[in-house]
């Protein structure tokens, strides 16, 4: 790779990174923020199969327990994720964190508002 090949690909990532706040708050302000995660991932990760693919060739097999580990760790993301946001809508815990969580956001706001951000 030469440095300019390198200086290219350090441009490339800086700017997805720098478009995912502005494009983060555009989409929170249609959808939630679970919604939101699940899209980019689902965006995400056939982008990145592909890429892989078209670089290194074709991606090695799974063996059997590395095919179970997977959906293990896929089955316990989305275990946490439920859980979490039933907590949070079942719970008096879920109630008072709303309740403390919305001033607190309300002031943030009015920081920003008053620094001109």
């Amino acid at each position: 790779m030469t440095h300019r090949d390198a200086y290219l690909l350090l441009f490339v990532v800086a700017l997805i990174w720098a478009g995912n706040f502005p494009l983060a708050k555009l989409g929170l302000s249609e959808l939630g923020p679970m919604t939101l995660a699940a899209l980019r991932a689902l965006i995400a990760a056939p982008l990145l199969v592909l890429t892989t693919r078209v670089l290194e060739g074709p991606l090695p097999r799974l063996a059997r327990r590395q095919r179970l580990m997977l959906v293990v760790q896929l089955m316990r993301a989305l275990e946490i994720e439920v859980m979490f946001d039933l907590s949070l809508e079942l719970t008096t815990v879920g109630v008072g964190m709303k309740e403390h969580a919305e001033p607190i956001a309300k002031r943030v706001d009015e920081r920003h508002e008053r620094r001109g951000e």
